[in-house]
């Protein structure tokens, strides 16, 4: 006959075991993420995309109601963790590494752009070759500049950032 193990068995707070407990976080945890990256995405709130992947077609009064419900949904969710014992691990990644991250791999995938990488998708004339070099090389500088400003200022949250980055000054770094 097979033992089993303590985590297998039902805690005394509410039946469920540490592999019960795991699956409801992690399915809370999933839930939520999706709701509220929707409602980010769809929320006219959020900053402007020169590439939208929805059509804005909620009122502002839809999104309201939709951020309630998402408000009620949450609420429940902490009662049920709460009941059963079972508790949010706190934030571990850095926005800031994550941020980080988001650039370098938006980085990579500019360098595609280059017309050595584009020649695979067909004959570049002279003037189309130079476009894709002056369009990855000032996309990259303003992902690399952001990327030394993200690192000058990890550690000095209390600081505001000097100019307006549309005029190219922040802290002199653009």
């Amino acid at each position: 006959m097979a033992m089993k193990s303590m985590r297998d068995a039902p805690d005394a707070q509410g039946g469920f075991n540490d592999n019960h407990k795991r699956q409801i976080l992690l399915t809370l945890g999933y839930v939520d993420k999706l709701l509220s990256d929707a409602l980010r995405e769809l929320s006219a709130a959020g900053q402007p995309s020169l590439f939208p992947r929805y059509v804005p077609d909620l009122s502002p009064r839809q999104q309201e109601a939709l951020a309630v419900y998402l408000s009620r949904l949450r609420e429940i969710m902490a009662r049920v963790l709460d009941r059963h014992g079972i508790s949010v691990p706190e934030p571990a990644i850095s926005a800031n590494k994550a941020f980080r991250s988001g650039l370098m791999c938006a980085r990579i995938n500019l360098t595609e752009l280059k017309p050595r990488y584009m020649r695979g998708y067909g004959t570049l004339s002279s003037d189309a070759m130079r476009d894709l070099d002056v369009l990855t090389e000032e996309l990259i500088t303003v992902l690399d500049q952001m990327d030394k400003f993200l690192l000058q200022e990890a550690g000095n949250e209390s600081r505001e950032p000097d100019g307006d980055p549309h005029d190219g000054n922040i802290h002199g770094l653009l």
